[in-house]
């Protein structure tokens, strides 16, 4: 057996003995082999392990940065409207907390990336200025565009 499937199925134990239940470590397990196939570069398995709305996200993927990190840590997880969110802790942003969502689509544990971005999602500044829009009242010209706009639209 795998040093990563041993280290896998011993978090799954770990959190199951921890008051998690089956489904909780199941969705963790689910998690931990999508990380397993990420690190491994093995594409296939990734897409497997993907829900369908997610696998087109795979033509994007950086896979030498992805595979150039360190794991993130599974330290939870929590149901939450038929989706469970693995709690993650991730070492490579100063053990930044992060969470994964993992469903059961087609009889089987799939990581949902879409989903997941939504609670992943940082804020960054781009460089430069910030715009900032300031409102002005609009000139005749403007208003006379309008108004043909809009007189053509209701014809």
């Amino acid at each position: 057996m795998a040093l990563v499937t041993r280290i896998a199925l011993l978090s799954t134990f770990a959190l199951t003995s921890c008051g998690q239940s089956s489904e909780q470590a199941a969705a963790v397990a689910a998690f931990e082999s999508f990380q397993d196939a990420l690190f491994a570069g093995n594409k296939s398995a990734v897409r497997r392990l993907l829900t369908r709305e997610s696998q087109p996200v795979l033509a994007h993927m950086p896979w030498d940065h992805v595979q150039s990190q360190q794991r993130l840590e599974p330290h939870g997880c929590e149901y939450e409207n038929g989706r469970y969110h693995v709690l993650l802790r991730d070492p490579n942003h100063g053990n930044r907390e992060s969470r994964y969502i993992v469903v059961r689509e087609s009889s089987a544990w799939r990581v949902d990336l879409i989903e997941s971005t939504r609670w992943n999602r940082v804020e960054t500044d781009l460089p430069g200025p910030p715009e900032r829009l300031v409102p002005r009242e609009l000139t005749q010209l403007e208003i006379d565009e309008i108004t043909a706009s809009e007189a053509s639209l209701s014809r």
